[in-house]
């Protein structure tokens, strides 16, 4: 798999700022006029959003298997004039399935990565509302609350897409040899 500690790392980290912000939201009806801790859990909501960013590194080798399975269904459409077997069709099926995977995630991905955009605006206007005292203490806890749902639902999403890329890498590393074999044995015909 691509990095599985890595996405453990990510994971353990998402739920630690998570639990702070938690920890963070009961305090505040404590704190003075200082905005620090409120400050403090939009910089947290802030640090999830950038892990959840790592999930998109996977996009450029999306693309490239996309392009690259779909050349090669191309051009066995394309030269293979023959019937197939059972077994050389039911490869070529799960082929342009897996190629589906990958032209979905890079679709869903382009989604998040808009939300997520729009997710750090909303981060950045209420640092903004918070500093210009432009909303009460009160006001911010709702708002921060329904943020890291935002966040949290984004985060999940992604990784669920990202946790389906690694799986389908897994299946496309199997079947793309015997595709390649079929390949070769065409162009020998």
């Amino acid at each position: 798999m691509y990095h599985n500690d890595h996405k453990k790392s990510v994971y353990y980290w998402i739920k630690r700022y998570i639990t702070i912000i938690v920890f963070a939201i009961f305090f505040v009806s404590c704190s003075n006029q200082n905005n620090d801790i409120e400050l403090h859990q939009i910089d947290s909501l802030n640090t999830v959003l950038n892990n959840t960013e790592k999930f998109f590194e996977v996009i450029p080798k999306a693309e490239d298997r996309n392009k690259e399975m779909d050349l090669k269904l191309k051009t066995l459409q394309l030269k293979y004039k023959d019937t197939l077997s059972f077994e050389e069709s039911q490869i070529l099926t799960d082929y342009h399935l897996n190629r589906k995977v990958y032209e979905k995630y890079i679709k869903q991905i382009g989604k998040a990565t808009k939300e997520i955009e729009q997710l750090r605006q909303q981060l950045s206007n209420l640092k903004n509302d918070l500093e210009n005292d432009l909303i009460s203490k009160a006001e911010f806890v709702d708002f921060i609350i329904e943020e890291q749902k935002d966040i949290t639902a984004n985060f999940n999403k992604t990784k669920e897409y990202y946790d389906t890329v690694e799986k389908y890498e897994e299946m496309y590393n199997k079947m793309t040899p015997l595709v390649d074999e079929l390949i070769s044995r065409i162009d020998l015909e």
